[in-house]
Protein backbone atom coordinates (compact mmCIF):
# COMPACT_ATOMS: atom_id res chain seq x y z
CA UNK A 1 0.00 0.00 0.00
CA UNK A 2 1.49 3.32 -1.37
CA UNK A 3 0.41 6.94 -0.38
CA UNK A 4 2.70 9.75 -1.30
CA UNK A 5 5.36 7.92 -2.73
CA UNK A 6 5.98 5.55 0.38
CA UNK A 7 5.23 2.42 1.19
CA UNK A 8 5.08 1.39 5.37
CA UNK A 9 5.71 -2.25 6.20
CA UNK A 10 5.64 -2.95 10.16
CA UNK A 11 6.75 -6.14 11.32
CA UNK A 12 4.84 -7.37 14.80
CA UNK A 13 3.80 -10.49 16.98
CA UNK A 14 1.19 -10.90 18.95
CA UNK A 15 0.97 -9.77 22.69
CA UNK A 16 3.49 -6.99 21.74
CA UNK A 17 2.11 -3.71 23.37
CA UNK A 18 4.20 -1.54 21.61
CA UNK A 19 3.26 -3.26 18.24
CA UNK A 20 -0.56 -2.48 18.80
CA UNK A 21 0.22 1.37 20.13
CA UNK A 22 1.73 1.72 16.72
CA UNK A 23 -0.35 0.35 14.74
CA UNK A 24 -3.41 2.26 16.29
CA UNK A 25 -1.11 5.46 16.40
CA UNK A 26 -1.09 5.01 12.19
CA UNK A 27 -4.68 4.09 11.93
CA UNK A 28 -5.69 7.20 13.51
CA UNK A 29 -3.83 9.27 11.04
CA UNK A 30 -5.09 7.40 8.35
CA UNK A 31 -1.91 6.30 7.46
CA UNK A 32 -1.76 2.89 5.06
CA UNK A 33 0.50 -0.03 6.30
CA UNK A 34 0.98 -3.68 5.91
CA UNK A 35 1.73 -5.58 8.98
CA UNK A 36 3.72 -8.66 8.46
CA UNK A 37 3.48 -10.78 11.94
CA UNK A 38 6.87 -12.63 12.74
CA UNK A 39 5.39 -15.41 14.07
CA UNK A 40 2.51 -15.74 11.12
CA UNK A 41 5.03 -15.97 8.91
CA UNK A 42 8.47 -17.55 9.67
CA UNK A 43 9.91 -15.42 6.39
CA UNK A 44 9.34 -12.25 7.85
CA UNK A 45 11.08 -13.24 11.05
CA UNK A 46 14.03 -14.34 8.26
CA UNK A 47 13.75 -11.16 7.21
CA UNK A 48 14.41 -9.52 10.52
CA UNK A 49 17.52 -11.28 11.30
CA UNK A 50 18.90 -10.81 8.03
CA UNK A 51 19.16 -6.75 9.31
CA UNK A 52 20.17 -7.70 12.72
CA UNK A 53 16.49 -6.93 14.39
CA UNK A 54 15.30 -8.82 16.98
CA UNK A 55 12.24 -6.98 18.43
CA UNK A 56 9.23 -5.21 17.20
CA UNK A 57 7.93 -3.12 16.50
CA UNK A 58 10.11 -2.41 12.99
CA UNK A 59 8.73 -0.30 10.68
CA UNK A 60 9.87 0.38 6.97
CA UNK A 61 9.63 3.15 5.30
CA UNK A 62 10.04 2.72 1.34
CA UNK A 63 10.54 5.85 -0.61
CA UNK A 64 9.51 5.02 -4.46
CA UNK A 65 12.97 6.66 -5.11
CA UNK A 66 14.62 3.64 -3.55
CA UNK A 67 15.39 5.28 -0.09
CA UNK A 68 13.89 3.11 2.64
CA UNK A 69 14.15 4.20 6.28
CA UNK A 70 14.25 1.81 9.05
CA UNK A 71 12.84 2.44 12.40
CA UNK A 72 13.49 0.05 15.70
CA UNK A 73 10.49 0.44 18.50
CA UNK A 74 7.75 2.29 17.99
CA UNK A 75 8.82 6.03 18.20
CA UNK A 76 6.41 8.62 17.66
CA UNK A 77 9.03 11.27 16.91
CA UNK A 78 10.37 9.62 14.35
CA UNK A 79 7.10 8.18 13.09
CA UNK A 80 5.77 12.34 12.86
CA UNK A 81 9.03 13.39 10.85
CA UNK A 82 8.94 10.63 7.97
CA UNK A 83 5.24 10.15 8.35
CA UNK A 84 3.50 13.32 9.53
CA UNK A 85 2.99 14.50 5.38
CA UNK A 86 0.61 11.50 5.10
CA UNK A 87 -1.53 11.93 7.59
CA UNK A 88 -5.21 12.71 7.34
CA UNK A 89 -6.09 15.76 8.42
Amino acid sequence: MRLMGREVIVYTMEHCKFCEEEKEWLKSRGIPYEERNIVDNPSYLHDLEKRGVYGTPFTLIREDAGEEKAIKGFNQDVLEEYLGGMAKR
